[in-house]
């Protein structure tokens, strides 16, 4: 606010990359060090002023710093999904989406970071670290029971454990469809 002078300022974004920093906190247990929040806060800390326009009812513009790609991979999935459902042709146009590099990248990412965050989850739960804290783990948890209890060895990395967290990571996503705008206009009925 002190960097803006008093005029207004655009906090849509912020509202979205808070929403992910929590769904991604609450699902694979995001450090407070890699999230889009604290690297906006470091950016806009280490700001001595910004560029605000003489006229006082317009907005001003602050730097926005990189997200996690992971956010954005995220973002890029969610939307071929809404983009998809709206389609005439649904499974062609998913198929032509599955086509295009960006979102094949998108993909790309999304495994690597889901297998990255299965690897550290069975690692803090075979440590007796903290199990159990995140939905990730919670998910992983109930596959170690389900193998146990069926004699076999947990299959961690099974397309099943990638779909459910997809599944649960989506299923938390499609707040950011409505809590951002919700949350917006609440704030400007009430301020």
């Amino acid at each position: 606010m002190e960097l803006a002078k008093g005029r207004p300022f655009h906090a849509t974004l912020n509202v979205f990359n808070g929403i992910l920093d929590f769904i991604f906190a609450v699902t694979f247990g995001l450090d407070i060090k890699e999230t889009s929040t604290t690297a906006e806060f470091n950016l806009l800390s280490s700001l001595q002023q910004v560029t605000v326009s003489d006229d006082i009812d317009e907005a001003v513009e602050f730097p926005i710093p990189p997200r996690p790609q992971i956010f954005d991979a995220t973002m890029v999935i969610i939307h071929s999904v809404e983009k998809t459902l709206t389609s005439p042709f649904p499974q062609l146009h998913h198929w032509f989406l599955r086509q295009l590099p960006y979102f094949r990248q998108a993909l790309a990412t999304k495994e690597a970071f889901f297998s990255a965050e299965i690897d550290k989850a069975v690692s803090r739960i075979t440590n007796g670290g903290g199990a159990g804290i995140t939905a990730l783990e919670n998910i992983l948890l109930r596959e170690q029971l389900a193998a146990k209890k069926e004699g076999r060895a947990p299959r961690y990395k099974s397309r099943a454990i990638f779909d459910e967290v997809l599944l649960h990571s989506t299923f938390v996503l499609c707040i950011i469809k409505n809590s951002p705008y919700t949350a917006l206009w609440f704030r400007s009925c009430w301020a």
